[in-house]
């Protein structure tokens, strides 16, 4: 049987405890698993002791220090009472550094002492050049100086200052190029978190036994500055095979304590909110004055639909030390999680260094079935795009994240998965496809402006052509647009749709077809305009970016 006793639940015993004799056993130990959360994460130790009888203190030692005292959690054999559990920051800690760390450290001290010897070679040189010039001032006041001698002393001035100004320019050289030595050093102890070393936190479980009792004790506690966001890879082959869909996650650790080797369990939730059923309290609604950046301050002022949008560049590294690395990794978006939470196991062990950056753990691999389909808005852009639609994403548990995108063994570029409000359908771009061309043109001859007593009619008629170049048959969907009247005296009216559905509240003009390879079709397409001839209409004439004005 085991005993699991959690530090929050513990009432802590008068200080007397302390006063009476037990046996204090050092504890060294391995990181053997983590629970990695969004935002945090719960850090598994086990260590297996020979507990003498009595009253004993274990003293789990070199934890991180930003360990969260509150969520402290002992489990060891049921025989054994766990009667006090206390955290301590130990500031005199004497950890070794890793072995790169500590190379650098003693590069740096070497660079130190070749930067030291370099200024006090300059400090000599300078204060020799300043005796020679003070010599040579006095010795041109004296009279009668032989010529011969005055002529071995100038001499003798102009070399030594040579040979001075020559070896500063050499001190000054070796000092520059130590000075940037020094910087690298630096900027990689940096990189490396070195900085984090300057505290630990100590776990202290004072427990009693009436035998010896030789045991697993395994200790369990939350840490901050970790967590985890999703990253996908998504590929595509073809257009009639399935999606090859690769779930990774991007782990980060900077919690001061090195990951190695360990088990990981990444988790969807957030250990830091509460369980809790929140309860409603009356909504009472006032007039407001003022709106602050649409940011309501106060109780009960009627919202209206533009909510504020949350910050969704929130720092997700932050370094530990007193080192700011300003915004050096980031989450821009706000992570969505299922209804309920989600745990992966991952299967294989996995190293994530105290290094503030992120690591790739991989999630699952999966092959979902997928629809594809080609777009144009030719209107817009003469490109057609390959959407491809897939089904059975929901038993991923997927949270929103930033997607790579890989179609025919290419890089397309990236993409954005949002599980928020969709279909059974996951739709995603895969690019443009330029075997599938589209092609939209005014036809000027049946393009005309009419005068019809005192109104203008000003007809638009394009002409699509259309040509499928793949090997195999593409389903091919073409949007357009007519405008739409907000005024009685505007009426715009259809002449020619070639069979496109036309959305009446909207104006827009789609066209769906399967086209076999090599087939060619063409589309005509038609309205026109009736507006006062004593009036302009401004028209956006999206394919040149032009306003025309119908008068």
């Amino acid at each position: 049987m085991k005993k699991i006793i959690s530090s929050f639940f513990i009432l802590f015993l008068p200080f007397l405890i302390f006063a009476q004799e037990f046996k204090e056993i050092e504890i060294k130990s391995d990181i053997s698993a983590a629970t990695v959360y969004l935002n945090s994460a719960e850090i598994t130790r086990v260590k297996n002791l020979n507990i003498p009888q009595g009253r004993i203190l274990l003293i789990f030692k070199g934890l991180s220090p930003v360990l969260d005292d509150k969520t402290v959690r002992v489990t060891t054999d049921e025989s054994i009472d766990i009667l006090q559990i206390s955290t301590v920051t130990n500031y005199l800690t004497n950890e070794e550094d890793k072995p790169q760390i500590k190379i650098l450290n003693d590069s740096m001290e070497i660079i130190n002492l070749k930067i030291q010897v370099c200024i006090d070679e300059l400090d000599a040189y300078k204060i020799e050049k300043e005796l020679l010039v003070v010599n040579k001032e006095m010795g041109g006041e004296n009279e009668g100086v032989d010529l011969d001698e005055l002529k071995a002393s100038a001499d003798f001035y102009r070399l030594r200052i040579m040979e001075i100004n020559k070896k500063v320019s050499e001190i000054n050289l070796k000092y520059l190029k130590l000075t940037k030595d020094k910087n690298r050093i630096q900027s990689q102890l940096l990189e490396l978190n070195a900085g984090t070393g300057y505290s630990r936190k100590e776990v202290h479980i004072l427990l009693e036994t009436e035998k010896p009792v030789t045991t697993d004790v395994t200790l369990k506690y939350i840490v901050n500055y970790a967590g985890w966001s999703p990253s996908y890879d998504l590929k595509a082959d073809d257009t009639d095979g399935p999606i090859n869909f690769i779930y990774r996650a991007k782990v980060y650790n900077n919690t001061g304590i090195d990951w190695k080797n360990i088990e990981l369990t990444l988790s969807t939730s957030d250990a830091n909110l509460t369980n809790s059923k929140p309860n409603l309290t009356t909504w009472f609604l006032k007039e407001s004055a003022t709106v602050d950046n649409n940011i309501y301050k106060g109780e009960g002022y009627v919202q209206t639909n533009q909510v504020p949008r949350a910050n969704y560049e929130q720092q997700a590294y932050q370094n530990i030390g007193g080192v700011d690395l300003d915004n050096d990794y980031i989450f821009e978006y706000e992570a969505v999680v299922p209804v309920l939470s989600h745990e992966f196991k991952i299967d294989k062990k996995y190293t994530v260094p105290a290094d503030d950056k992120p690591y790739l753990v991989d999630i699952e691999e999966k092959q979902l079935a997928a629809t594809y389909k080609h777009t144009a808005i030719t209107k817009l852009d003469p490109a057609v795009f390959l959407l491809a639609g897939v089904t059975g994403w929901q038993d991923l548990n997927l949270i929103d994240g930033p997607a790579n995108v890989y179609y025919a063994g290419s890089y397309i570029g990236k993409s954005f998965i949002t599980t928020r409000n969709v279909s059974d359908t996951l739709d995603f771009s895969l690019g443009r496809d330029n075997r599938v061309i589209v092609t939209r043109h005014s036809l000027s001859k049946y393009s005309q402006t009419q005068v019809i007593g005192n109104k203008k009619k000003t007809t638009f008629t394009y002409q699509y052509e259309i040509k499928n170049n793949h090997k195999s048959a593409v389903d091919l969907e073409i949007i357009d647009q007519i405008p739409i009247s907000q005024s009685s005296e505007i009426e715009v009216k259809t002449i020619e749709l070639s069979g496109g559905e036309l959305n009446i509240s909207t104006g827009e003009v789609k066209w769906k077809y399967k086209l076999n390879s090599g087939e060619m079709k063409k589309i005509d397409f038609s309205f026109w305009v009736k507006y006062p001839k004593n009036t302009y209409v401004p028209v956006i004439q999206n394919e040149s970016k032009n306003i025309r004005y119908f008068y």
